[in-house]
């Protein structure tokens, strides 16, 4: 048995204590925001580093993992919202420069259709006049 196992084991015990609110919060009051909330991803990213870094501190590898997979989760998730948020933005600005591509082409027809109009008038006012 090492010198510390004692120590270490009512230093757990005591931060399961202490966590004890914030295990409520995470079971209790996370699960009501939507898994890509930012405020929910942000909760669960400060649990998770303090589980791990607790975890490693008093040699408890399941608190150490259980720390790591849910600030990881965190991380992964914001990751996802982020290129969601940048997919959308490149989406609207597609859309808006298709509008004026299109805006652009159908006056470059109009004109296009204007003008044969006009050279068809111009043939037939010189077939007429001669």
């Amino acid at each position: 048995m090492n010198a510390l196992t004692i120590p270490r084991t009512v230093a757990g015990a005591e931060y399961t204590v202490v966590r004890l609110p914030l295990t409520l919060v995470e079971k209790k009051v996370l699960p009501r925001f939507d898994e890509d909330n930012g405020v929910r991803l942000t909760l669960e990213k400060a649990l998770g580093s303090i589980d791990a870094t607790v975890g490693r501190l008093l040699a408890d590898p399941e608190l150490t993992r259980r720390g790591a997979t849910l600030s990881r989760r965190a991380d992964i998730l914001t990751k996802a919202v982020q290129l969601e948020q940048k997919a959308q933005a490149r989406k609207a600005k597609a859309n808006t420069d298709l509008k004026v591509a299109k805006k652009q082409a159908d006056t470059k027809r109009e004109q296009a259709v204007d003008q044969a109009q006009a050279q068809a008038k111009a043939l037939h006012d010189k077939q007429q006049a001669e």
